[in-house]
């Protein structure tokens, strides 16, 4: 048998300017990605909109004009369709996205049935919490939130000013039995934080869920 994982008390250095705290956490092209997967998500829904008013024009507008329209015709129905798309569809789209993107912390919370962890009720863990986040350059630490599942997990998650680090039932016990493992899975979720991954994962779950 080995000798069990130790956990280091001495703090990382801090980072350099521009320097990523987690080689795990999202590189900087990512946010080309994100800024991708919003487009396509808002040209996905100027699609939709366009092919919804074809199928309208064909089959309830073109039955109720007894014949097709000239190409000059059809030209200013669809330009006049594309446009009340982007007037009317996108500004509704952007609110649910908002609305979604301001719910999530409730959605998880209620999908992960989180509670708040009490320090007094684990000092050690939270001594171990609290070394991490130095570790990550967040001070203070993130309010930590309990799920009551049995799994040994993390997720960053929260709002701008209010980020929140879920861990699974089990990371206590992981803390004891597999401390590197645990401090490995505590970093690359605060790593999210300080690296400013949150919000912009959430607002793109969001905009493609609207």
């Amino acid at each position: 048998m080995g000798r069990p994982d130790k956990l280091s008390t001495r703090p990382s250095p801090p980072p350099s300017a521009g320097e990523r705290v987690n080689p795990f956490a999202f590189p900087a092209e990512t946010n080309q990605r994100f800024t991708l997967l919003l487009l396509s998500g808002l040209m996905l829904t100027v699609s939709i909109g366009t092919i919804a008013f074809s199928t309208f024009y064909r089959f309830i507008v073109e039955p109720l004009l007894g014949g097709r329209l000239t190409d000059a015709q059809l030209d200013s129905l669809f330009t006049a369709g594309n446009l009340l798309t982007f007037l009317v569809l996108l500004p509704w789209i952007g609110l649910v996205t908002y609305l979604v993107y301001r719910r999530h912390p409730v959605a998880l919370r209620r999908r992960h049935r989180l509670t708040p962890f009490d320090p007094a009720s684990d000092p050690r863990f939270q001594r171990a919490l609290e070394r991490f986040a130095l570790d990550a350059h967040l001070k203070p630490l993130p309010q930590v939130e309990l799920s009551s599942g049995s799994l040994a997990d993390g997720q960053a998650f929260g709002l701008p000013g209010r980020y929140r680090l879920r861990l699974g039932g089990r990371s206590r016990l992981l803390l004891r039995k597999r401390p590197r493992l645990f401090r490995a899975i505590v970093l690359h979720e605060l790593a999210h934080i300080a690296n400013g991954d949150v919000s912009r994962t959430y607002l793109t779950q969001a905009l493609w869920r609207s």
